[in-house]
């Protein structure tokens, strides 16, 4: 699995059998992308990007190419790809009522917000993942540094044991 940060807010996650994008705060920064998958983390009405598989618009229950997908109000996502379990929260995040079912979260990906220190100590997943807007502020709220990168290669083998917590930051 391949993780980018397309845009401030916008993740592009690749698996062996499809392509997942995430909406990020500026919908025109993604360009031509052709996801299988786009997954809307707002209320906003932004246009999907051309040639955008099957677009997620909330809650529910979904399978697509392999890749389980729930959604919880207010845009909470639980994916599962590859054996890995991500989590996805919203911009408003922390107040999310929705955290409750991210149970047993491989990676977390955490919008640009510092207030989301609380729902990761609650989650504790192995791996967050933030933007650099975000770093800083999350580094100080939970006592870590972050390792800066362009992008995550992952496999399920490599995700480390759930008593530590690593910190990546993507850049744009």
């Amino acid at each position: 699995m391949i993780i980018n940060l397309q845009s401030e807010g916008s993740l592009r996650v690749q698996t062996g059998g499809a392509v997942v994008l995430t909406e990020g705060s500026d919908p025109n920064a993604l360009g031509r992308m052709k996801p299988d998958i786009f997954i809307r983390t707002s209320i906003n009405e932004a246009k999907s990007p051309p040639d955008a598989g099957f677009t997620i618009n909330g809650p529910g229950e979904y399978e697509v190419k392999e890749i389980e997908i729930r959604g919880y109000h207010p845009f909470t996502y639980f994916i599962k790809a590859e054996g890995i379990n991500l989590g996805l929260v919203p911009p408003a995040g922390g107040k999310s009522e929705a955290l409750d079912n991210l149970e047993a979260i491989d990676i977390l990906f955490v919008p640009n917000d510092s207030q989301f220190a609380k729902a990761i100590r609650q989650l504790n997943p192995p791996l967050v993942v933030c933007s650099q807007t975000t770093a800083k502020e999350l580094e100080k709220e939970l006592g870590t540094k972050a390792e800066v990168s362009d992008k995550l290669t992952v496999k399920k083998k490599d995700i480390p044991k759930p008593n530590g917590m690593k910190l990546i930051c993507l850049k744009v």
